[in-house]
């Protein structure tokens, strides 16, 4: 009954409140195009916290009324989601797993967040129940982490759940209905996505992007959405070969029908997709894969 009200809950912030990017960035992956939605994202997110904090009248802000609560418990919340997005964002470029740098942006957090609460609190006039700190400015620091933690890493973690849901519903897009060719000789039939790779649901269609390894799982995109497969990424390839693929890097596959060309970042090279993912090129499959794409162009 739980797990259904939280993944009926998940549908719901998904499809009315809650970009995909904001989700996929919550749990440690690359958010791909749409940042005006991630921010309307982080938004939204904060004033609800900010109306439940308020709403329960805490004892750190008894002396202020529910307007100045809910500002004082948004801007606390805004700056929280700044700091977990933007640590998730800078460590995806570490060579870390996804579980160590949730570990670390989660143990980082109260750390992150004391001062700003200190300096909000200050500026709101806030008091709490007990009254000052004594000791000064490092101890009320001090003070200030053992109170957030309690608070801020379950939320924070309520958060990511949610974000697994929306991104594991993101695979259900239905996918398009293709139009009839007219008089146009049929084309041979393409083999199926589902049927090649095993898990894959059918919803997400046949015109497959990309393959990325990610921990465990292996990211399957294609243009009618995306989906976490449980499988090694060798094996995925294996599989697929059948279709006109390449592997840029140990951990990515992509589609050459999809490559819209190669750029080089910084002392490396980037592969940029139809869809507008990015995915690395290593150096010793640059010059091959260049010469795929020019031989496909003619």
């Amino acid at each position: 009954m739980t797990r259904s009200v939280i993944a009926r809950s998940g549908a719901l912030l998904s499809e009315y409140c809650v970009s995909e990017p904001f989700a996929r960035l919550m749990i440690g992956q690359r958010p791909g195009p749409g940042l005006a939605r991630l921010a309307a994202s982080v938004v939204f997110f904060s004033a609800l916290v900010g109306a439940l904090i308020a709403l329960l009248h805490p004892s750190s802000s008894v002396n202020l009324d529910f307007f100045d609560n809910f500002l004082l418990w948004s801007l606390h919340a805004l700056a929280a989601f700044i700091f977990t997005l933007g640590a998730e964002f800078l460590l995806l470029r570490t060579p870390w797993r996804r579980p160590y740098r949730l570990a670390v942006t989660l143990l980082l957090l109260p750390f992150f967040l004391a001062p700003v609460s200190i300096l909000l609190d200050e500026a709101f006039d806030a008091e709490d129940i007990d009254g000052p700190m004594p000791g000064g400015r490092i101890a009320a620091y001090i003070s200030e982490v053992l109170d957030i933690a309690p608070l801020a890493v379950p939320m924070m973690a309520l958060a990511l759940l949610l974000a697994r849901l929306i991104v594991g519903r993101a695979a259900e897009v239905p996918a398009p209905v293709p139009t009839p060719a007219g008089d146009e000789p049929a084309a041979p039939p393409r083999p199926r996505l589902a049927a090649l790779l095993d898990g894959v649901p059918a919803a997400l269609g046949d015109d497959l992007v990309r393959l990325s390894a990610q921990d465990h799982y292996v990211e399957v995109v294609t243009t009618a959405g995306r989906h976490l497969l449980l499988a090694r990424l060798a094996d995925c390839v294996d599989r697929l070969g059948a279709l006109d693929g390449v592997q840029t890097h140990r951990s990515h596959w992509v589609r050459l029908s999809h490559v819209t060309g190669l750029r080089a970042a910084g002392s490396a090279y980037e592969c940029v997709l139809s869809n507008g993912d990015v995915v690395p090129v290593s150096r010793r499959r640059y010059s091959s894969l260049r010469h795929l794409i020019r031989a496909r162009i003619g």
